[in-house]
């Protein structure tokens, strides 16, 4: 509003002079300015070209008002259609969310009418879970997480913890996995501490701050799942598809994660204290601030990997192949490297990346070419 009284001012100013000379041509006005004495001429002069900029920034400053007040209207209009296309999202989410809903209480009333008669779900069953399943696609969620953005599916998470609730035996459960999918399901903050998912398909699917100790996951689908936060300590996720997984924060104390496969995953500030990784493949992975201590790593393949600040205080690195990947800033006290693969320069390397128990390392182990190969391996010093 300031700038919009000023050049209204200025126009009351510039705009009169003009207005006389150029509108009533009043050329005699002019003469007098030019041909005056020489001091006043100057005078004239410098009156007459000062009006003519003000008058000329006068309305440039209105036009640039106008683009502006026009710019905001269109945001302004922007903003109607967006706040309209949500209320039209969240109406189809209710509609979606009621029809939905009828058809999974009357199935889980049908299960729960098959589970009284007998141990084990048919496969009529477990087959119209898994179409339904299926129906379920994913959306973008009203309520955007700031760590996972993409579609998500509460349908089928809301399924599945229902599932869960009525204590389906292991076996009909893992055949119901076998067919069933929960790919990109909404899972945040859900309870699963303990169950026997193994096998299940869940590729995609948001578990932040997920409640998940003692759960079962072995050779489950968690191919970019997002597990931020989740508490995973004492899990068995053998032979677990975890590529591109967002592992932040997580705890895995104790978990068993041997064959899994972690490759291209971020586990910055994870915690795998005492976890088991047996031939875990954690290639190009993101290992920041984590904790490895007393982990037993044998034959993982931590290969062109990002170890910063990570602390692998008595991990079993042995026989682990270590080439090409950065160990910046590392505790490796008490680290058992046997037979472990690693680039020529590994033992300068690790002087350069200020390593914590580079001194001990240097001074027990020794650089061998590796027989057949064209790769250099640690070996103890006699």
């Amino acid at each position: 509003m300031f700038w919009v009284g000023f050049a209204i001012a200025l126009a009351v100013v510039s705009l009169p002079f003009l207005l006389i000379v150029l509108w009533k041509r009043d050329y005699a006005v002019l003469k007098r300015i030019f041909q005056s004495q020489p001091n006043q001429g100057k005078s004239n002069n410098l009156l007459f070209v000062v009006t003519i900029l003000l008058l000329v920034f006068t309305i440039s400053l209105l036009v640039g008002l106008q683009r502006q007040n026009d710019r905001q209207w269109l945001d302004r209009q922007e903003e109607i259609k967006n706040e309209l296309k949500i209320d039209q999202a969240e109406l189809l989410e209710s509609v979606r969310t009621r029809g939905r809903y009828e058809l999974v209480a009357g199935l889980l009333r049908d299960v729960q009418e098959e589970m009284s008669g007998q141990d084990s779900l048919s496969d009529a069953i477990i087959s119209r879970i898994a179409a339904l399943s299926s129906s379920f696609k994913p959306y973008n969620p009203i309520e955007v997480d700031s760590i996972s953005n993409g579609k998500l599916s509460p349908e089928r998470g809301q399924l599945l913890l229902q599932l869960i609730n009525l204590g389906i035996d292991s076996s009909s459960m893992a055949r119901l996995n076998d067919k069933a999918s929960f790919a990109y399901a909404d899972l945040r903050n859900a309870h699963l501490e303990g169950n026997d998912l193994r096998g299940v398909d869940l590729h995609g699917a948001n578990l932040k701050n997920a409640k998940m100790a003692g759960v079962v996951l072995i050779h489950a689908d968690l191919r970019g799942a997002t597990l931020w936060g989740v508490d995973m300590s004492r899990a068995k996720l053998n032979g677990a598809d975890m590529k591109r997984c967002d592992l932040r924060w997580s705890n895995l104390t104790g978990a068993h994660l041997s064959d899994a496969d972690l490759n291209q995953s971020d586990v910055s500030g994870s915690k795998f204290r005492n976890a088991v990784l047996h031939r875990t493949l954690i290639k190009w992975a993101k290992v920041h601030n984590a904790i490895f201590i007393g982990a037993d790593c044998e034959e993982a393949a931590f290969f062109d990997s990002q170890l910063i600040k990570t602390n692998l205080t008595n991990a079993n690195l042995s026989n682990c192949l270590l080439r090409e990947s950065t160990f910046e800033h590392c505790i490796m006290d008490g680290v058992d490297l046997t037979n472990a693969e690693v680039n020529t320069d590994w033992m300068d390397a690790i002087n350069e990346w200020s390593v914590q128990g580079r001194e001990a390392i240097t001074a027990g182990y020794e650089l061998v070419p590796t027989e057949g190969k064209k790769v250099f391996h640690l070996e103890r010093k006699n």
